[in-house]
């Protein structure tokens, strides 16, 4: 009978376990959207730059042709050479890099 109570003592144990670890999951989740809510509310409302405190910025990568929205650029020739400058490293003066050039 030892072992009988011995299992369901374990048992609840564990049940109370689990249920405090997810109690604690989620208000570590309501806590970090209230951080995250209080962040944008103040980037919106009280932020020196209002523009530019939303601006999400992201690069796309795309294989071949661009999609719809985006146009290739007409001036750049892949056979045309492309100008480089050469500058030294200020630390090690035998080093030289080659930057290239914008147009």
């Amino acid at each position: 009978m030892s072992n009988a109570i011995r299992y369901i003592l374990l048992t609840i144990l564990s049940a109370g376990m689990i249920f405090i670890a997810i109690m604690f999951f989620w208000v570590f989740l309501v806590i970090l959207g209230v951080i995250i809510f209080g962040r944008l509310i103040y980037m919106k409302l009280f932020n020196k730059n209002p523009g530019k405190s939303m601006t999400f910025y992201s690069y796309t990568m795309y294989n071949g042709k661009p999609p719809n929205n985006q146009k290739i650029n007409p001036n750049i020739n892949p056979n045309e050479e492309q100008d480089f400058t050469t500058v030294i490293d200020a630390d090690d003066q035998e080093k030289e890099y080659k930057i290239p050039k914008l147009k």
